[in-house]
């Protein structure tokens, strides 16, 4: 019944049998394992991660944000959105709104 092993990852050697896990006479369902070892890869992502210098960590950190912008229509459509404010702005069809008088204006709306 044994369908493989896994070894690694700051986990005790788990054998893998047809629908549960078993380590230490503890049998954990295959979620519990995969988060676990999913955490530890995590770790050693982030350990590695932090070892780069400020510059590689920047980049990192621009290439893990576009890989989370999967919605392409959605963020079209923001860019539409952007363009076409930006052109009121340019034509006069729309003034721009000071920032104090933008945060006064939210602080008011939106107490606390």
């Amino acid at each position: 019944m044994v369908s493989g092993f896994w070894k690694g990852w700051g986990v005790e050697t788990i054998v893998v049998f047809t629908h549960h896990f078993e380590t230490c006479g503890k049998l954990l369902d295959r979620q519990s394992v995969q988060r676990t070892v999913m955490t530890t890869k995590l770790e050693t992502i982030q350990a590695e991660a932090l070892r780069l210098s400020a510059a590689d960590r920047a980049k990192l950190l621009d290439r893990l944000m576009v890989s989370l912008d999967a919605d392409a229509a959605a963020e079209a459509a923001w860019d539409e959105l952007a363009n076409q404010r930006e052109s009121e702005l340019e034509t006069g069809q729309a003034q721009a709104v000071p920032l104090d008088l933008v945060i006064a204006r939210l602080e008011a709306r939106f107490p606390g």
